[in-house]
């Protein structure tokens, strides 16, 4: 049995300590000695301190960890710098929460503490929305600051915490009640699902998942609705039920047959993203190409064909912006040859579309 797991001495904050479940060491789960790492995305359990920092040059970023049964505290600061940041780690049944020892208080926020001795959350030192047991953190009479740091006091509903699975709950008062001016811009939660699922971050490490993580759209379940599903659709468009190769799976709306209502149903859906997929999308959603009635992306080939195959690969800008010219020049065809276009949609909605296209290989040819 090793008595640290991780040691960190004298490093700097390019320094990444992230996805290691670190266990039953004699001491430390990891030992930051005048060090700055990020230390992220960890089961830190059964060791007698989860994370020990010492030293005036120490300031390490904690975040989106789980660090529980410890038998001593969580995370023990002893003289470490201010900038110090911990946030959005659930911590959970250890002998304490957080100690500070001596030296400046860090920064802590957004942070789920639960099951500790005597309600021994925090000592020596703040927090801010973050959920507790202990009320003193909540209102504290001398310290008239208390109450307006956004803490609550309150069962955070874990999924299942006596087998350690702390999860949110869908009825937990942690969700969308973490700090609103943080930054959070493309982080992932302890499950390497995006943050910011809803309207604000979740406190502790878990950024609840609301159980949108299939869509009809999404033909080859990737996770997205994007131009691989669109190809898909595009190979079987106009085939109906008496065809050969007809997949049910591509009609949308029931009706039997791949045309402009699927297209329109297919639309609704662009750019949609399962909670728990990480990967980039091919276009932002500000990209979004719509024309105000769901539909987005043309069939850029002919009624005929069948041929269209994207790679499962992410495409090159030089891809992106062939398959965005071959939807212009389609769409300038099919306007003039479909009577069904022109009933559905006015010829400003078709000229904004063609514009909205325009502007994305722009876009893509000025990066």
């Amino acid at each position: 049995m090793l008595i640290t797991l991780i040691r960190a001495q004298n490093l700097d904050n390019s320094t990444i300590i992230n996805g290691f479940t670190l266990s039953d060491a004699l001491v430390d789960g990891i030992y930051c000695f005048n060090a700055s790492p990020t230390i992220s995305h960890n089961h830190i359990k059964n060791n007698h301190w989860g994370i020990v920092v010492e030293g005036r040059s120490a300031q390490p970023m904690i975040k989106n960890n789980w660090i529980y049964n410890n038998q001593a505290e969580g995370i023990l600061l002893d003289d470490p710098n201010q900038n110090t940041i911990i946030r959005n780690n659930t911590i959970v049944a250890n002998g304490g929460g957080i100690c500070l020892e001596t030296g400046d208080e860090p920064v802590i926020s957004n942070c789920i503490f639960r099951f500790h001795p005597e309600a021994n959350d925090v000592v020596n030192c703040t927090v801010s929305y973050s959920c507790l047991e202990n009320t003193g953190q909540i209102y504290n009479p001398a310290d008239p600051n208390s109450i307006n740091r956004h803490n609550i006091c309150t069962d955070p509903n874990f999924i299942d915490a006596p087998n350690h699975d702390y999860h949110l709950n869908a009825v937990s008062p942690c969700i969308d009640t973490g700090d609103p001016a943080g930054s959070y811009d493309d982080e992932i939660d302890i499950d390497v699902q995006w943050r910011l699922i809803g309207e604000l971050i979740d406190m502790g490490a878990d950024e609840y998942c609301p159980g949108d993580d299939s869509n009809p759209a999404d033909f080859n379940s990737d996770g997205a609705v994007d131009l691989l599903d669109y190809s898909e659709l595009a190979n079987v468009w106009l085939l109906d039920n008496t065809d050969p190769g007809w997949n049910a799976l591509y009609d949308l709306v029931a009706n039997h047959a791949i045309n402009l209502p699927d297209l329109d149903a297919f639309g609704q859906n662009w750019l949609w993203l399962a909670c728990w997929n990480n990967t980039p999308q091919y276009f932002s959603s500000s990209q979004n190409m719509s024309m105000g009635m769901g539909l987005i992306l043309p069939l850029k080939q002919t009624l005929a064909s069948t041929e269209t195959s994207l790679p499962s690969a992410p495409l090159t800008s030089e891809q992106q912006i062939q398959l965005l010219m071959e939807n212009i020049t389609f769409l300038e065809e099919i306007w003039e040859s479909s009577d069904d276009v022109r009933q559905t949609f006015t010829p400003q909605q078709w000229s904004d579309w063609l514009k909205s296209i325009s502007d994305q290989v722009l876009e893509l040819e000025n990066d």
